[in-house]
């Protein structure tokens, strides 16, 4: 019977949300710091850097997501709701998928009418940018200013600290407008 517990309680976090490698945030990397710049690939086989989005807009949400990472897609609408409200101002996402087939990720973006920034290289729990960030579970966000500099961290189980934790929902729509309210993050 413990046995059975112990394997249940191990395998939460794949039902909760998807589990990546463990491992832990570069000693340093925290709210304040810059995010190192960073290169992938877009859906139409272009590439995108992370440096060419903070040099175009005030704010970006990297999102890390799958496709078939079901609390990711949950996720979509409130992301969308922010998105939607503060574009115009400067707002924008980029979310790194952690997909292996581009037929699946594809299918995604359009059935959820993702119109921001993806990019993905197609590794699935490889992807070089999560490994980068040693993300652990998704979905997960990092919002960063013009500068790359982090603003608020949501990664739960990578050992990033995290300045209050969410990145989602409501609270994601909160942190936006304060910031172009001029009432920081």
């Amino acid at each position: 019977m413990k046995q059975g517990l112990l394997i249940a309680i191990m395998l939460l976090p794949w039902f909760v949300g998807a589990q990546l490698p463990s491992g832990a945030f570069k000693k340093g990397l925290a709210v304040g710091e810059t995010v190192p710049d960073f290169v992938s690939t877009t859906p139409d086989e272009e590439s995108l850097s992370l440096e060419e989005l903070a040099n175009k807009h005030k704010l970006v949400l990297i999102d890390f997501w799958a496709s078939w990472c079901l609390p990711c897609r949950a996720e979509i609408p409130n992301i969308r709701k922010v998105y939607d409200a503060f574009k115009d101002e400067g707002f924008t996402v980029l979310s790194v998928a952690q997909d292996f087939n581009a037929v699946d990720w594809n299918k995604a973006i359009a059935k959820d009418s993702v119109v921001w920034y993806n990019v993905s290289s197609l590794q699935g729990r490889e992807e070089p940018i999560a490994k980068m960030f040693h993300i652990n579970v998704i979905p997960a966000a990092i919002l960063v200013d013009s500068n790359r500099t982090i603003l608020a961290i949501d990664a739960p189980g990578s050992g990033l600290p995290s300045n209050d934790g969410s990145l989602k929902g409501e609270a994601l729509f909160l942190k936006v407008k304060a910031f172009f309210d001029g009432d920081g993050v």
